[in-house]
């Protein structure tokens, strides 16, 4: 994993675990909220999306594809 990957990964563990000692009335305020700016500034991400997706089209690298699903048994 590249040392970038490795801090996102990191970055996401520790958001993680600090949202699981915040209340769950605040932990749902909290995503209400998200989900709020989220829908507020859809057409400005879906455009973005849209422009990366171009600039994406113009080199001829495979496709990403997903990681595998592990297995939670």
């Amino acid at each position: 994993m590249s040392s970038s990957a490795e801090n996102i990964a990191q970055t996401a563990k520790a958001a993680f675990e600090a949202s699981q000692l915040v209340s769950a009335p605040e932990r749902t305020r909290a995503l209400h909220e998200i989900r709020k700016e989220l829908e507020a500034n859809k057409d400005v991400i879906l455009k973005a999306n849209s422009e990366d997706m171009a600039v994406r089209s113009q080199f001829p690298f495979p496709p990403v594809t997903p990681f595998p699903r592990r297995k939670t048994w």
